[in-house]
């Protein structure tokens, strides 16, 4: 057996002494070895051009090394604002300085210190802002003339020259977190779905996952457009498009299923539109809308309705069912069946009058409002009469 004692100790293992070589390599190599700041927060800048100054937050920040004799990354720590000046203007030209933060090399006059600086730039018709080799870019800063009598603006440069928002940290657990730091990672320990925080919120990776319509708009408190999510009963592949407009299914295959009940008592003559405000348990395809009988179908594709009403009465006319669909696909505004009904005997009555329709719907059409109306003319007497409607709407992809 051959054993080999290692140089460097464990790092913060107790009795052993090191130096900061290995520990600040180790925490670089956590980090990913990049520079950036630990949080969005951190370091953050304003201007105050009143008095030629830029006050910078607290925060912790990875900074790049100062020297190629030092690998990896410093981290250092401001645990308070602090104030840098910005030098006075030039008396007719604009300058662009840089904001910047920086490790003094671990040789030399103030080594063991970091510093931030507005490093001044070259005042020009056309300027640029400086470059400071082995720092930390946090802003770049517009001084006007001293003639324009404009005062100080600043850009943002944050995330240039390969610096980040360091994240490191991978959090599990069955409730997201309402806020986190920017590249934090969460995972639902229940069904794998992994989210990142970005700026103001949690983003997916990839697209999750969900066993139902409900829980997809739970975990999508603040869906953005685009964004993608599979829900399952059936599988379905969904696409947020905005406010207006909310998830809509993607794709040739997706297939959405719907189905309501309506009644109504219709009077003799009368076109009366059988009314319903939502879809039956378990038969909303989240697709089509339906407000007090009003049916849009909200998607363009391939669609198949089937309709049929019942009715039942001793009495003797002609009962008449129709389909409206106004500026909808139909070649003519509706779908008419008309029945004979029947009196002497019991169920001489009883009517069932079925419609269907299946064929292409463009956007425009998949806008227009359809009802299911019913009417009926006596051959004598003047009864009202109940017509109950049962509807599906298929959604058989583009």
């Amino acid at each position: 057996m051959a054993v080999q004692t290692m140089i460097l100790p464990p790092i913060f293992v107790d009795n052993t002494e090191f130096n900061a070589d290995p520990v600040r390599r180790v925490l670089s190599a956590i980090l990913g070895g990049k520079p950036g700041f630990l949080g969005n927060d951190a370091l953050q800048s304003t201007v105050n051009g009143g008095d030629y100054t830029v006050t910078v937050s607290p925060g912790v920040v990875a900074l790049p090394s100062p020297s190629s004799g030092f690998p990896g990354v410093f981290l250092a720590e401001s645990a308070a604002s602090v104030s840098v000046a910005i030098a006075p203007p030039h008396s007719t030209q604009t300058r662009v300085d840089a904001l910047v933060a920086y490790a003094v090399p671990p040789v030399g006059l103030g080594a063991g210190t970091w510093r931030l600086e507005t490093r001044a730039g070259t005042p020009s018709g056309t300027p640029v802002a400086p470059t400071v080799p082995g720092s930390l870019l946090l802003d770049e800063i517009t001084v006007p003339s001293a003639a324009s009598s404009q005062l100080p603006t600043k850009t943002s440069r944050r995330l240039a020259n390969g610096q980040h928002l360091l994240g490191g940290t991978v959090l599990s657990g069955s409730t997201r977190p309402t806020d986190a730091r920017a590249g934090t990672v969460w995972a639902d320990w229940a069904n794998g779905n992994a989210w990142v925080w970005g700026d103001t919120r949690w983003y997916p990776v990839g697209v999750p996952r969900f066993a139902s319509i409900a829980a997809r708009n739970t975990a999508f408190d603040n869906p953005v457009e685009g964004s993608l999510a599979v829900t399952r009963d059936p599988y379905t592949l969904w696409c947020y498009t905005g406010s207006a407009t909310g998830w809509q299914p993607v794709g040739d295959t997706v297939r959405a299923h719907h189905g309501l009940v309506a009644s109504a008592s219709v009077p003799p003559t009368t076109l009366t539109t059988l009314p319903a405000n939502a879809f039956a348990a378990g038969h909303d395809g989240g697709i089509a809308t339906l407000s007090g009988g009003t049916i849009r179908l909200n998607r363009e594709g391939r669609w198949s309705i089937g309709i049929m009403v019942y009715s039942d009465a001793n009495v003797s006319g002609l009962s008449q069912v129709r389909f409206d669909w106004t500026n909808g696909a139909l070649y003519t505004p509706d779908i008419t069946a008309t029945a004979t009904r029947g009196t002497g005997f019991s169920g001489a009555g009883t009517m069932h009058q079925l419609i269907s329709w299946t064929g292409n719907v463009t956007a425009a059409q998949a806008t227009a409002p359809m009802k299911v109306q019913a009417t009926w003319f006596p051959l004598s007497g003047n009864p009202t009469l109940t017509y109950t409607a049962w509807v599906t709407l298929e959604y058989l992809g583009r």
